[in-house]
Protein backbone atom coordinates (compact mmCIF):
# COMPACT_ATOMS: atom_id res chain seq x y z
CA UNK A 1 0.00 0.00 0.00
CA UNK A 2 2.30 2.73 0.70
CA UNK A 3 4.74 1.12 -1.87
CA UNK A 4 2.20 1.93 -4.46
CA UNK A 5 1.49 5.05 -3.41
CA UNK A 6 5.46 6.47 -3.84
CA UNK A 7 5.48 4.63 -7.34
CA UNK A 8 2.20 6.89 -8.02
CA UNK A 9 3.70 9.84 -6.52
CA UNK A 10 7.28 9.37 -8.62
CA UNK A 11 5.19 8.59 -12.17
CA UNK A 12 3.09 11.76 -11.17
CA UNK A 13 6.30 13.69 -10.91
CA UNK A 14 8.44 12.17 -14.00
CA UNK A 15 5.62 13.16 -15.25
CA UNK A 16 5.26 16.74 -14.80
CA UNK A 17 9.23 16.90 -15.62
CA UNK A 18 9.49 14.65 -18.23
CA UNK A 19 8.92 17.85 -21.26
CA UNK A 20 12.06 19.47 -19.51
CA UNK A 21 14.16 16.18 -19.27
CA UNK A 22 16.96 15.97 -21.98
CA UNK A 23 17.36 12.41 -24.03
CA UNK A 24 19.98 10.89 -25.66
CA UNK A 25 18.67 12.24 -28.98
CA UNK A 26 18.65 15.84 -27.79
CA UNK A 27 21.78 15.39 -26.75
CA UNK A 28 23.17 13.94 -29.91
CA UNK A 29 20.95 16.76 -32.50
CA UNK A 30 22.78 19.40 -30.33
CA UNK A 31 26.37 17.81 -31.25
CA UNK A 32 25.89 17.89 -34.60
CA UNK A 33 24.45 21.23 -34.65
CA UNK A 34 27.29 22.13 -32.71
CA UNK A 35 29.58 20.39 -35.36
CA UNK A 36 27.32 22.42 -38.45
CA UNK A 37 28.07 25.57 -36.73
CA UNK A 38 31.93 25.29 -35.84
CA UNK A 39 32.30 23.84 -39.38
CA UNK A 40 30.81 26.95 -41.08
CA UNK A 41 32.74 29.43 -38.78
CA UNK A 42 36.16 27.22 -39.72
CA UNK A 43 35.27 27.94 -43.28
CA UNK A 44 34.56 31.32 -43.40
CA UNK A 45 37.95 32.37 -41.02
CA UNK A 46 39.65 30.21 -43.59
CA UNK A 47 38.25 32.51 -46.46
CA UNK A 48 38.58 35.70 -44.85
CA UNK A 49 42.16 34.68 -43.64
CA UNK A 50 43.06 33.67 -47.50
CA UNK A 51 41.08 37.16 -48.98
CA UNK A 52 43.89 38.81 -46.62
CA UNK A 53 46.81 36.86 -47.17
CA UNK A 54 46.15 37.56 -51.32
CA UNK A 55 44.85 41.18 -51.08
CA UNK A 56 48.12 42.01 -49.56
Amino acid sequence: MIIEYFEAKAEEKYLQKRDILTTKEDLANTKVDLIKWMVGFWIAQMAAIIGLYLKG
